[in-house]
Order: structure tokens, then C-alpha cells, then sequence
């Protein structure tokens, strides 16, 4: 399985995790991709944002607006559908 693809379900995995409000999760799934693929997507601002805050519903309203970018679709309409 080559970076892309295993960073690629990793961030899946951190989504549900976000969905489900499994913060330290989500964290340690970001984590993972930084040091597989550095740069992927908006892995590395999603666990800054996840690190600065306590609060899930601010970061997934925080992704919804800015940090979006190939993010999974599935998940991100369920993060969609919580948010609004």
C-alpha cells in the first residue's frame, strides 16, 4: 500500500473519530499521516486546530468553512449535517 493510499484511510479513520468526538483519536490518526505524508491535505491544520481546542463543535465547524480541502465526502457531509 503506497503513502497516499494509507494516508488517504487514515484520514478516514480521523474523521470518524472527529464525528464521533474522539478527540485524542482524531489527534493520533493525524499524527500518523504527518509523519507518513507531510502536507497531505489539511491533516496537519485540522490537529493544530484539534490541539488548540477543547471544543469538537468549533473544529468541525472550523473544517466545514476552511479546512475542507479532499477531505473525505462521507464523512464530511455528516460533519455538514451536524453543523448547519
Amino acid at each position: 500500500i503506497c503513502r497516499y493510499e494509507k494516508s488517504k484511510k487514515l484520514e478516514k479513520e480521523a474523521f470518524k473519530h472527529i464525528i464521533n468526538n474522539e478527540r485524542d483519536s482524531a489527534i493520533k490518526k493525524l499524527s500518523n499521516i504527518e509523519k507518513i505524508y507531510p502536507g497531505f491535505h489539511n491533516a496537519y491544520e485540522i490537529r493544530q486546530e484539534l490541539q488548540k481546542t477543547n471544543s469538537i463543535k468549533v473544529i468541525k465547524q472550523k473544517i466545514v468553512k476552511d479546512l475542507s480541502w479532499n477531505a473525505p465526502k462521507e464523512e464530511m457531509n455528516i460533519i455538514k449535517k451536524e453543523v448547519h
